[in-house]
């Protein structure tokens, strides 16, 4: 079964997208994961993306990887701005599709992507 990976943040673009997957492809197919930048914002994200993930009935993934910390100076109060923020979100959907043990085993599986 393929398993469809949505970046989620509880807001509409992604809710949209996560209704329309399951639709097609059923829940068990689709895997929610919210990735927490622990930006101001966050705590009101993941509480949206659990109640909609159980509403869902699709399983959610949250990943914390707290980038202002690196762009901010620890005396400053928390920001919500994040430099490249899409970069990084695509980056970890990517590694994680990739290192998926069913999605990965089709990636292996194929002559085109053997690694030599």
């Amino acid at each position: 079964m393929t398993k469809n990976f949505v970046l989620f943040s509880g807001g509409l673009d992604s809710l949209c997208t996560a209704i329309k997957l399951i639709e097609e492809h059923g829940p068990e197919a689709v895997e929610l994961i919210y990735v927490d930048l622990a930006t101001d914002y966050s705590v009101a994200e993941r509480r949206a993306c659990a109640r909609l993930a159980k509403v869902l009935k699709a399983p959610l993934s949250i990943i914390e990887l707290p980038l202002p910390a690196l762009f901010t100076d620890p005396k400053d109060n928390p920001t919500s701005y994040v430099p490249y923020r899409n970069m990084y979100l695509a980056m970890v959907a990517g590694t994680i599709a990739y290192l998926d043990k069913d999605t990965t085993a089709e990636f292996m599986d194929d002559p085109a992507h053997e690694i030599v």
